[in-house]
């Protein structure tokens, strides 16, 4: 179980809290013929299987962990083949919302943050808020104005399979997407340096936020700490380096039994998170 810092739960009871949803948390999902979402990782690994000739550099790229080079290279080689896996894999099994998504969606949080190219988590909560909240991609024009007004936004950082020719998903696509939405990234880093984030379900591998963590915590030491869920097993060592590095603190919990603590614990906050927010209510002390 989790013990969900104090300063954290205000913050999500402000509203003074973004959320960021990572590929862990489509894993709890089930499509159709009990598929699940694939990680990077497994996505790679079987859109190998479809790459004809020369592909040990690949394969050991992967085993390595250079996945941004390993997709980019296997993007090349699929050709006209890369988009129908692209849906096979993250599409077409046509996932369900788990009770996770549910949770995360309760603790309402105004600015929701996700990598993911999924639309599991995205279409929970626009039916769930009967379309009212917007989804909005990296390269929307007019993002900035649903962030400045009261709207619930849930910002697709790296794209979405609706679109797969906008997908960020190799390395020249992320350094094309640095210079050419360079707004967008301004924005993500305005949103790490003046809230609380919460990064459910996600590693730290992904470059972009890698950055913007690091230049944040190395522009201002001394602010309050993001908070990220981990149910690997970090060596203390590489928890104070996390902490010292990008100024997020591990809250870990047992990944056993398919992360049913992380769903038991989110449970927890969202009561806690309930229960403060009553309290700011009754004392005015928003």
């Amino acid at each position: 179980m989790i013990s969900w810092p104090d300063q954290l739960v205000s913050d999500i009871a402000r509203r003074r809290a973004v959320l960021m949803i990572g590929s862990g948390i489509s894993r709890h999902s089930v499509g159709e013929q009990s598929a699940r979402p694939p990680t990077w990782r497994g996505f790679l690994e079987a859109a190998l299987e479809k790459c004809n000739g020369k592909s040990a550099h690949i394969k050991k790229a992967i085993q390595k962990g250079q996945y941004l080079d390993a997709c980019e290279w296997l993007k090349k080689h699929l050709d006209d083949e890369w988009v129908p896996l692209l849906r096979q894999s993250f599409m077409q099994p046509k996932f369900q919302p788990a009770e996770v998504h549910k949770l995360l969606y309760q603790l309402d949080c105004r600015i929701v943050l996700t990598p993911n190219f999924d639309v599991i988590y995205d279409g929970f909560a626009s039916t769930e808020s009967q379309h009212t909240t917007l989804i909005k991609n990296y390269d929307d024009a007019d993002i900035i104005d649903g962030i400045r007004r009261n709207d619930r936004v849930v910002l697709k950082v790296h794209g979405s399979i609706s679109e797969p020719g906008k997908m960020i998903f190799t390395r020249s696509d992320y350094a094309l997407a640095r210079t050419t939405h360079s707004g967008f990234y301004s924005l993500l880093d305005a949103l790490i340096t003046t809230n609380t984030l919460l990064i459910v379900g996600a590693g730290l591998d992904d470059p972009d936020f890698q950055l913007l963590f690091e230049d944040s915590a190395a522009r201002f030491s001394s602010g309050l700490p993001h908070y990220m869920t981990s149910g690997d097993n970090f060596h203390e060592d590489m928890i104070a380096t996390i902490r010292k590095t990008r100024n997020i603190k591990v809250l870990p919990y047992s990944a056993k039994l398919n992360h049913a603590a992380l769903v038991e614990s989110l449970s927890d906050l969202v009561k806690l998170v309930g229960e403060k927010r009553d309290f700011f209510q009754r004392t005015t002390d928003w």
